[in-house]
């Protein structure tokens, strides 16, 4: 009796993870908790592979944007999947039964006068383009248990002054429960060597020494002049600590 009733549970099985599968992603999403900052139009597909043609995280806009389900992962009680917009590759996986996400072996590429959101506190406003390599990223209930990214910023300047600085490169780690973060120049009028944290309840600390080279223009000299402490005549210091807006330091984790 249980030899012919295998054959038809398994069919059964087959049957319903088959419907699951082609069923059209817009008629699974009432079902899914999305995090209050993300927002996602246009989605069309299945739960394999599809398109959105727009995702919003926090005011950060990503457009037709392709996905695509890896299934060696449902043996893990996992869902992978590839994103691919622009020229920016993501490697995704998420662990419904610890609510868990994980970003390995990824890049994305941005122009930061696109990315306003991210500066909508500062006086001055970035332009140039940015790369991210991240290598890990792990969360676990919306908050970020452990990351490791380098971030290329190619041609950063001022928008309102009209100046480029050169290109810079940032690495951020977790260690021993602080978010730690390293700045260097990798080609440009300045020489840049900056380190900073950003520790429990959100306190953060960024120092930045900066050296011009010389031939520098006058207005990237004057500058500086405003934005940093001059400690000699081609150096200077950015000293800086306080407290990140809670809307950010709740997503991180201790």
């Amino acid at each position: 009796m249980k030899k012919r009733l295998l054959p038809l549970v398994v069919f059964i099985l087959s049957l319903f993870i088959g419907l699951i599968i082609n069923l059209p992603i817009a008629h699974l999403f009432p079902y899914i908790e999305l995090d209050k900052s993300l927002k996602l139009a246009g989605i069309s597909g299945t739960l394999v592979e599809g398109k959105i043609l727009q995702v919003d995280m926090a005011g950060v806009v990503l457009l037709d944007l392709n996905y695509e389900m890896q299934p060696g992962c449902l043996l893990l009680l996992s869902l992978c999947y590839q994103l691919k917009f622009q020229d920016s590759l993501i490697n995704v996986q998420f662990q419904p039964l610890t609510k868990g996400l994980k970003i390995e072996d990824s890049i994305l590429h941005a122009d930061l006068s696109d990315l306003t959101a991210l500066w909508s506190q500062m006086l001055v406003k970035p332009t140039g383009q940015a790369e991210l390599q991240l290598k890990s990223l792990e969360v676990i209930d919306q908050q970020i248990q452990q990351i490791e990214a380098t971030a290329y910023w190619r041609n950063v300047g001022i928008s309102e002054e009209n100046l480029v600085f050169g290109d810079f490169r940032m690495m951020l780690t977790k260690f021993e429960q602080r978010y730690v973060l390293k700045l260097t120049d990798t080609d440009g009028d300045i020489s840049v060597d900056g380190s900073g944290y950003i520790k429990e309840e959100g306190q953060y600390k960024i120092n930045v020494d900066i050296k011009t080279k010389p031939g520098i223009s006058t207005k990237i000299q004057n500058t500086l002049d405003l934005l940093a402490r001059k400690s000699s005549s081609s150096s200077y210091q950015v000293n800086q600590s306080g407290q990140i807006p809670d809307r950010l330091s709740g997503y991180l984790a201790y």
